[in-house]
């Protein structure tokens, strides 16, 4: 699968708001290490990688959105997603990775369920220039509610490996289906 390529140096990409923490340059040029990236620098290379959005590539598609990874290393990987008007991902969690989601335009509605206790934590819109983080213990649905198409970038570390589906049940939330690494990357 094509990886976007960038033309000009990954840090000329990326723009903070506010300081990054130390490690942010080793996060974002990890050279062959592994380790977890803190949740403060998924949320600062997500939204740098926000600016440069629009104009990435969406090679995959499904019948309501479009996406591709844009960036992969040992330590996190990135993904761009196109959401049209009523389109939804079911409840899922993201197999152990923490997750860094900012929306660059429109707006998405998350459900999310706390996997250890099993209790919903309710329903939240996240609109165009915020970031979430969902952590490991947590599974969440997304939805585009709105009427026109929405965009978001999607920083996962350690890097996505398998999405598990669940639906709610009587007693709690059950799996239902779970997308290996080859297929999420499909």
């Amino acid at each position: 699968m094509p990886v976007f390529a960038p033309t000009r140096s990954l840090s000329s990409l990326v723009r903070f708001d506010s300081a990054p923490s130390p490690h942010v340059a080793k996060a974002l040029h990890p050279a062959g290490a592994t380790f977890r990236i803190s949740a403060v620098d998924l949320d600062a290379i997500a939204a740098g990688l926000a600016a440069s959005a629009r104009a990435m590539p969406l090679d995959q598609h499904e019948p309501t959105r479009r996406y591709t990874r844009v960036l992969a290393t040992p330590s996190y990987d990135a993904w761009v997603i196109a959401w049209s008007p009523s389109a939804e991902l079911d409840v899922h969690d993201h197999a152990g990775s923490t997750a860094a989601v900012h929306v660059v335009e429109g707006e998405l509605v998350e459900r999310r369920t706390d996997l250890v206790t099993g209790r919903s934590l309710g329903l939240r819109t996240v609109r165009a220039g915020e970031t979430i983080r969902v952590a490991p213990t947590i599974a969440h649905g997304v939805a585009n509610c709105g009427p026109g198409d929405a965009l978001s970038v999607h920083v996962y570390s350690p890097p996505l490996t398998g999405m598990t589906f669940y639906e709610q049940t009587a007693t709690g939330l059950e799996a239902i289906s779970v997308r290996s690494n080859s297929a999420v990357m499909r």
